[in-house]
């Protein structure tokens, strides 16, 4: 539970799998964390449950911040306050369709003239070359239409 804990975890994490797609950061009000963290804890004294909250808010922020410097297009926060229904269900599944927009795949389509200078070519070639994520080369694929409808011929296999 609440896996990764402190930002060694982040980093390790990051180190081992590599850069997330999302990282989605849900959080609540500091009031609503403490009620809950009592209810489970009813046995603690207030010192202690001070002391605790205390330190989880700090290996919160450490951890967040190391996402945010390892990958900060990657973190995706949302504010439990921001959702109005309050019924849970239906805010997991409003944050879901979030979180699912950011998964879906970009498509970008180039429709631009070759010309001499094979123009279309050259944006075509800068889009599939500068999309990187963690220094690594996006999965891209570039489709050349006017070949498409070009005669072509069958081999002799």
């Amino acid at each position: 539970d609440r896996f990764p804990g402190k930002a060694e975890d982040a980093a390790a994490f990051v180190s081992f799998f590599g850069v997330p797609k999302v990282i989605v950061n849900v959080t609540s009000e500091d009031e609503a964390i403490e009620e809950e963290y009592r209810a489970a804890n009813e046995e603690m004294d207030d010192d202690t449950v001070a002391a605790n909250l205390t330190a989880m808010r700090e290996s919160y922020a450490a951890t967040i911040k190391a996402f945010e410097e390892a990958c900060p297009s990657a973190l995706m926060t949302l504010a439990r306050a921001d959702f109005k229904a309050e019924e849970v269900s239906v805010v997991v599944t409003e944050m879901c369709e979030l979180v699912r927009k950011k998964l879906l795949p970009r498509v970008y389509v180039v429709v631009a003239p070759q010309g001499t200078g094979n123009f279309s070519g050259a944006i075509a070639d800068s889009i599939c070359t500068s999309l990187t994520l963690g220094g690594r080369q996006q999965k891209c694929t570039l489709i050349d239409c006017s070949q498409l409808f070009q005669p072509g011929g069958h081999s002799a296999a």
